[in-house]
């Protein structure tokens, strides 16, 4: 058997793990909230990091460390909504992320 790419397709992208990919593998995810009860309240929860630095609960906080794709909806919510905050988007994703750590901890 060959190496040799048949159908000259691009070869699978490999990716190097760091220690926050293993800790979100790892990570206890009690207490619970589904991804439907996230969805549901990410956009006033991200909001509330956002403009007033309100500290997340447990369960979302928790949700979002260990859920990447729920995590990727708030970031991308957290940008799109810095500047009505005068913030730039990479200082609405720090603060995001500053909550996500302190709730998951």
């Amino acid at each position: 058997m060959s190496n040799e790419n048949p159908n000259n397709a691009d070869p699978i992208e490999r990716r190097e793990f760091d220690h926050r990919h293993v800790a979100r593998l790892t990570i206890d995810s009690d207490p619970w909230l589904s991804c439907d009860d996230c969805f549901e309240q990410v956009d006033s929860v991200v909001e509330g990091v956002v403009a007033e630095n309100i500290p997340l609960s447990a369960p979302f906080g928790v949700h979002l460390a260990a859920c990447p794709v729920c995590h990727e909806e708030a970031v991308s919510l957290a940008e799109l909504i810095a500047e009505d905050f005068n913030l730039s988007p990479e200082q609405a994703v720090a603060r995001l992320e500053a909550a996500v750590e302190g709730a998951a901890a």
